[in-house]
């Protein structure tokens, strides 16, 4: 007896892997600062503040206001690059708090030190 076994079936395709949802805005909305300062030998304080989106990326055109506690900081309003990085120089006369702040409260703080040094004798 002989029997032959015809194969009616196609090549097995196992499911789509499921995706996860994005928000194709998601980059392009800021969601918090990254402030830093450092000193300069001008007695200047150079201070940058990244924007970035909930994915840690740079937001790009975005007008960052600075205040500083005591001292001077020039420009008051400065647009972020294509990195998201805003850059502006102070001036502190004591230890102080500087701020950046972008539209809808958000806001980020970075202490620093004065930067005017006494002169030397």
């Amino acid at each position: 007896m002989f029997s032959a076994l015809l194969s009616g079936c196609e090549a097995y395709e196992p499911p789509p892997l499921p995706t996860v949802p994005t928000s194709p805005g998601a980059s392009t909305v800021p969601t918090h600062i990254a402030l830093n300062a450092g000193s300069r030998a001008d007695d200047g304080i150079d201070v940058a503040a990244t924007v970035l989106s909930e994915d840690e990326h740079g937001v790009p055109n975005v007008p960052v206001v600075f205040t500083i506690g005591a001292g001077t900081i020039q420009p008051p309003t400065a647009m972020t690059d294509q990195t998201g990085t805003a850059h502006v120089i102070a001036v502190s006369t004591a230890m102080t708090t500087i701020s950046a702040t972008i539209g809808g409260g958000v806001v980020s703080y970075v202490n620093v030190l004065d930067s005017v040094q006494p002169p030397q004798p």
